[in-house]
């Protein structure tokens, strides 16, 4: 039999070296001194405990005594014979091993045997204490780690775009104009007719000649632009490019204690009063993609801009005033009757006198400038233009560096690194 090894001390690593206490040792010994322990030794099957077999000499005795409470408080020695041939007894005692305070329930324990033997101690049977020491130890991820992302830009790859009229500057000039003179109120006056007798003719006479304006037409192409509703549309501009980490080609494992089958390891060792706990706590294992060198990308903003939309733009023909000149007409001063050879016959005619003022008109003619002309539209000009996004294309977010925090370490002790040590 190999020999066995005993712990009396536990040093934690709070300072504190606590001592280990076997409450049943020491009920046996509170019992021993009141004088209510007592030794039975087993000399058949029904004085000795359940399950345990000894030989009397001649043949094998296996044990039926059932452990109760009438067997607690007793100590029974069982013939036994060591590796080397000598007789000594083994000796079992009653424990408590569950139930209720009211109604517990019993087992056999084994204390060891009559035998005393220090010599396989060695050394430790004369040291006052023994440490533990778990050694540098290492740190893991704990049950409530949190992981930080850093934020990280998108590029787009496949899009299209395409050129939008945000807006026409327009050329024009002003409508070149003249004045003329249009007509006035009715007169009447006797149209003079004659026949081959004696007549009555009309005496017109003409007073001081006035000036009227002579208009000439001119056909006259212009453009006829019709805008609907406008609309809106996205402008997209281009930012400063960006360098981001790239993706690594493959995932880097997490290191981890244990193996891959390891789901807890000791995380805490605890004493409440006599009682030494030690807590655990859950392991999981993973990989992360680390990166794996630098790329560029350029980041674009998207802005609503409102842009003109055209229902028609069609050249239209009409008669514009190719001139306006002035001429010479006669003025009547007064239209009188004359009898004369022949027959002249008056009829009352009606016609209109010149205005008194003249009147402005356009010419259909364009200057750079006319004082009276409005302005009108001559050309369309260089159309302002844009880019616009007609499809995003497919979007990949670039690797993201991944921070653990720093108190979600936990310090464990490796196994390997574990030792015991006897102090004098």
């Amino acid at each position: 039999m190999a020999d066995k090894l005993y712990i009396s001390q536990i040093a934690l690593p709070d300072g504190n070296t606590y001592e280990l206490k076997d409450l049943e040792a020491r009920g046996l010994i509170a019992d021993l001194a009141a004088g209510s322990l007592a030794f039975v030794k087993s000399t058949a099957a029904a004085d000795t405990p359940y399950g345990v077999t000894w030989n009397d000499g001649s043949s094998d005795i296996t044990g039926t005594l059932v452990a109760s409470a009438d067997t607690k408080g007793k100590i029974y020695l069982v013939p036994t014979t060591t590796g080397s041939g000598k007789d000594i007894h083994a000796e079992y005692v009653t424990i408590v091993s569950g139930g209720t305070s009211q109604n517990p329930t019993f087992a056999w324990e084994k204390l060891g045997d009559t035998e005393m033997d220090f010599s396989s101690l060695g050394a430790l049977a004369y040291k006052n204490s023994v440490s533990l020491a778990k050694g540098s130890g290492d740190q893991v991820l704990g049950e409530s780690t949190t992981f930080t992302a850093a934020a990280s830009a998108v590029s787009f790859t496949g899009g299209s775009s395409d050129t939008f009229v945000k807006s026409y500057p327009g050329s024009t000039n002003k409508l070149a104009t003249t004045s003329i003179k249009g007509v006035g109120t009715d007169i009447t006056f006797n149209a003079v007719s004659a026949d081959p007798g004696t007549v009555t003719a009309t005496n017109t006479v003409f007073g001081t000649d006035t000036t009227a304006s002579k208009v000439t037409t001119t056909s006259k192409t212009a453009t006829n632009l019709v805008l609907d509703t406008a609309t809106t549309a996205s402008k997209a501009t281009a930012g400063t490019a960006k360098t981001l980490a790239k993706a690594a080609s493959a995932a880097t494992p997490i290191s981890y204690v244990g193996d891959a089958n390891t789901t807890s390891i000791l995380k805490t060792a605890t004493v409440n009063g006599e009682v030494l706990s030690f807590g655990t706590a859950a392991v999981s294992q993973g990989s992360v993609t680390g990166t794996n060198g630098t790329e560029s990308i350029t980041p674009y903003t998207f802005t609503d801009v409102t842009v003109p939309v055209i229902t028609s733009n069609t050249e239209v023909t009409f008669d514009a005033v190719g001139s306006a000149t002035d001429v010479t007409v006669p003025v009547v001063s007064s239209n009188s009757a004359v009898t004369a050879a022949g027959q002249i016959t008056l009829a009352s005619k009606t016609a209109a006198t010149s205005a008194a003022n003249a009147t402005v008109v356009a010419t259909g003619k364009v200057a750079a400038s006319d004082a009276n002309g409005d302005s009108v539209l001559v050309g369309l000009g260089t159309a302002t233009t844009a880019s616009a996004v007609t499809g995003i294309g497919t979007g990949e977010a670039a690797a993201q560096t991944i921070t653990v925090g720093t108190n979600d370490k936990v310090k464990v002790a490796v196994y390997g690194d574990l030792s015991v040590s006897a102090n004098d």
